[in-house]
């Protein structure tokens, strides 16, 4: 028994299903991959905020080792003389202490931000800051958004830079952390990041407190990224 095929049809039906897929292509939103900003790397969970009372001083990111990446560590990579002065205005000052507590204030912030608690944030934000954040979750609650946050790990945690100006002590705390992360749209789209892939965020806060005083609480006064 001999068959025919009609090749122009079998063209015509491949040219059809081609048109579809483009059409698809072209409606539909983006993976989560490809919802990434202009250098390639995701944007950060938090918003960037900056008190008054910070100076502003920009921080220059540490050279990278030989694979190009920093490496793990917790330590000072900045300037000992602003430590040095901060210790001698405050006998209690513990560099490692310091950077523990910052570390468990920073993975509470993030947190408390994806959450939208700003009972927990107010207490470790500065006022100009914390008005930055409650700015960013308002707007996230008005368009119905929800963001997922799973916090993985710290994996970098050094100080960047210090300074003690007018009896007013700022240290400027650099974290690489890893986290899955995404934000739904109400229609529980995901609109940004990816809830199945862990990505790395660098983030440069500064913690400000008045030395010496009895009140041993740093507030974070600036947030933002390298």
């Amino acid at each position: 028994m001999n068959e025919t095929v009609d090749l122009n049809a079998y063209a015509s039906y491949v040219l059809i299903a081609v048109y579809y897929v483009i059409m698809l292509r072209l409606w539909l939103p983006p993976p989560p991959s490809e919802r990434r900003d202009e250098a390639g790397n995701d944007k950060a969970v938090v918003p960037d905020g900056v008190s008054s009372r910070a100076t502003g001083r920009q921080i220059a990111p540490p050279p990278p080792g030989d694979n190009g990446q920093p490496s793990p560590s917790t330590k000072a990579v900045q300037p000992d003389e602003p430590l040095e002065r901060i210790r001698a205005a405050d006998e209690h000052f513990d560099e490692s202490a310091f950077l523990s507590g910052a570390s468990q204030a920073y993975e509470l912030v993030v947190n408390a931000y994806a959450k939208g608690d700003m009972s927990k944030l107010n207490g470790l934000l500065d006022a100009d800051v914390a008005a930055a954040f409650h700015d960013a979750i308002g707007e996230r609650r008005e368009k119905g958004e929800v963001l997922s946050l799973s916090f993985v790990r710290i994996r970098e945690l050094d100080i960047a830079d210090a300074w003690l100006e007018a009896g007013l002590a700022e240290i400027t705390v650099r974290f690489v952390s890893e986290l899955v992360t995404a934000t739904h749209a109400a229609d529980n789209t995901v609109i940004a990041g990816d809830p199945t892939r862990i990505v790395t965020s660098t983030d440069l806060w500064t913690f400000a407190r008045r030395v010496p005083s009895s009140n041993p609480n740093w507030k974070i006064v600036a947030t933002g990224g390298p």
